[in-house]
């Protein structure tokens, strides 16, 4: 009955505006046109949970239910099928087809605010929210047992009680559920693959596993992901020149090999820069330690000290790090609620395989020759071994420089015969 009532409201607000409002020219082979002032007008006046509610859907080249043809034919989503697809003019040569009639000028004022205001004032409270338990007013909120209990982000509690941290939290939230769902969505497919292994070396770092969300962040979870800092891989990490916090951190990055891109390695490298982070002392914890890692210890070690004893939510911090642990606390809340937010993804199988440590080969691997091993193909073996360079294609040799070796990852229950072909092949001495 709401549902019917919207409808009814919006196409008397369409229609007066349909004999008010002047529309832009078609053109004979256009297949698109321009928005029009009166659609721009009623998104406008239309409030996004009546537009919810109604289920509207404009088509501005079908016919209208009656069998007029209108410029508004205006149809619920659940009743549009293929055949209601516009299409497009394919005769404007007669006169008056090709324009439509000229503008007429706008109604009186008094007119229009009676309009609106019957359309606003149909509509209680009550029924502009949603029904969904997770929606009201436009806003997300958030789930009754995370206001209930206290909730934690890499171990220190987050005062979601408090006005301030509560609107900025908040403020993530519907920005990652509205402007970013489509994006969040590829992020839990890579956590899935990828979240079982990583997590797995945080744990072996003895580091909060809620650190995942922070690479979620930084990188998507891709193994090739540049940022315009410089940052590579998976932690996004940066050379030696460009963050000074990371100039005791060492890594290989080669044209042949590089550790940022290999989920295990960049994940040790990661934890060894936070936990150095934490342990400076100057009250840090893992919040600011994060901030740290994203901005640099010389923009957060000013902050600190200029209010020595006050937490992260009591302090102004740059520009990326203000919103970056409101981000990370609204991304594990959607995480741990996700058919709450209506979020699921089917679950994807984690990547499994055999890991046979750093090989001292005595030359250079092709990753084709360990797929024609496996019976898989090259790239699913570069997925495995991501730190290998794709242009490059072959996993290193052993030389002075890296005398230890480059680790190698392959399908499961084929890693004792892919040793014995190495061994054989001569790519292992015997």
């Amino acid at each position: 009955m709401q549902r019917d009532a919207a409808i009814r409201i919006r196409t008397g607000l369409m229609r007066w505006f349909d004999n008010e409002m002047s529309f832009w020219p078609t053109c004979k082979t256009s297949y698109r046109t321009k928005p029009t002032r009166s659609t721009r007008i009623i998104e406008i006046l239309l409030p996004l949970p009546i537009r919810r509610t109604a289920a509207i859907k404009v088509n501005t080249r079908a016919r209208s239910p009656g069998g007029s043809s209108s410029r508004w034919a205006l149809t619920p989503i659940k009743d549009i099928s293929d055949n209601t697809v516009p299409h497009h003019r394919t005769n404007c040569g007669g006169p008056g087809n090709n324009f439509r009639r000229p503008a007429k000028p706008l109604g009186s004022l008094k007119s229009l605010i009676t309009t609106v205001g019957i359309a606003l004032s149909a509509f209680p409270a009550t029924v502009l929210a949603s029904e969904s338990a997770c929606y009201s007013r436009g806003n997300y909120v958030l789930p009754n047992n995370v206001q209930a209990e206290k909730f934690t982000l890499a171990g220190v509690p987050i005062p979601l009680g408090r006005q301030e941290v509560h609107v900025r939290t908040m403020d993530q939230l519907n920005y990652l559920l509205m402007d970013r769902r489509a994006l969040m969505m590829e992020w839990f497919d890579h956590m899935a693959l990828y979240g079982p292994t990583i997590r797995r070396t945080l744990a072996e770092e003895s580091v909060p596993e809620d650190l995942i969300y922070l690479a979620v962040l930084v990188s998507d979870l891709l193994p090739a992901t540049r940022t315009r800092t410089g940052g590579v891989g998976w932690w996004s990490l940066v050379t030696v020149k460009e963050k000074k916090n990371q100039s005791t951190s060492q890594w290989v990055s080669t044209s042949e090999w590089d550790d940022r891109r290999d989920p295990v390695l960049s994940t040790r490298i990661a934890c060894g820069i936070l936990k150095k982070l934490v342990q400076r002392g100057n009250n840090a914890d893992w919040l600011i330690a994060m901030c740290a890692y994203v901005d640099g210890t010389d923009k957060i070690d000013e902050v600190v000290k200029k209010a020595p004893g006050f937490s992260y939510w009591d302090l102004v911090m740059p520009s990326y790090s203000e919103s970056l642990i409101p981000r990370l606390v609204a991304l594990k809340i959607v995480d741990m609620h996700r058919s709450f937010y209506s979020v699921d993804v089917p679950p994807l199988p984690p990547l499994v395989y055999d890991y046979l440590d750093r090989l001292k080969l005595l030359k250079d691997l092709p990753l084709q020759v360990v797929a024609k091993w496996c019976n898989i193909t090259p790239r699913a073996v570069w997925e495995l071994n991501p730190g290998v360079d794709p242009s490059f294609g072959f996993l290193p040799k052993a030389d002075k420089k890296y005398p230890t070796g480059f680790p190698l990852r392959v399908p499961k229950d084929v890693g004792h015969k892919v040793r014995h072909l190495l061994v054989s092949e001569g790519y292992l001495p015997g």
